[in-house]
């Protein structure tokens, strides 16, 4: 015997509990192949019970046997940050195997996007208290920031109006407008989390 098994070779897939993202803040989706964990688990489709060895950016780091069904599932050693390659072939038993199937694309960002502090701020009740935010982040593209907000004072925030635009770059200008005839001091505390769900300090 040396064919190597006669199977079609998709790419493997991230699983949703690996492809972590903030929830809360409306930052990221579990089908993005962007994560922070950083021995992420794969899984795919082999044939019956054939060996499959798990590539990461073209080198075997491991392999798993596939079910009777041909599923597979592997969790891979752990993986530095940044962009890589996740591949995987088959090998049947008298050792041959099939080419590597096509890479699947993975993003693996452990590091939190980072704050500046924020000082106090004063307006007038009618006017909307501008806060910039100077952010940073090793990985992700501006783009892939999201803010949640939180007042110990919250009646005296118009909630609806609240905005976050930016001034270009990793700066940015949080939007706070004051409820109407109202007067008074709020705590706020700026959750700054990336698309993978890691929290800049606060």
């Amino acid at each position: 015997d040396t064919l190597p098994p006669a199977i079609t070779l998709t790419a493997a897939d991230l699983t949703a509990a690996s492809d972590t993202f903030q929830a809360d803040a409306g930052c990221g989706t579990s089908t993005d192949n962007i994560t922070n964990d950083n021995t992420p688990t794969f899984t795919g489709i082999a044939g019956p019970s054939l060996l499959v060895e798990v590539l990461v950016d073209g080198l075997v780091v491991g392999s798993t046997t596939a079910t009777a069904g041909g599923d597979w599932t592997f969790t891979t050693p752990t993986i530095a940050d940044g962009g890589h390659a996740i591949s995987w072939r088959a090998v049947d038993i008298a050792g041959n195997a099939t080419s590597s199937a096509p890479a699947l694309t993975v993003t693996i960002d452990t590091g939190a996007p980072t704050l500046a502090a924020i000082g106090n701020k004063t307006t007038n009740e009618d006017q909307t208290a501008l806060i910039p935010l100077a952010l940073g982040d090793a990985l992700q593209p501006p783009q892939n920031l999201c803010f949640s907000p939180q007042f110990s004072s919250p009646s005296l925030i118009n909630l609806s109006g609240l905005s976050v635009d930016s001034s270009g770059g990793y700066n940015w200008v949080f939007q706070i407008p004051p409820a109407a005839n109202l007067s008074g001091s709020t705590q706020v505390t700026i959750s700054v989390y990336d698309i993978v769900g890691n929290a800049a300090p606060q």
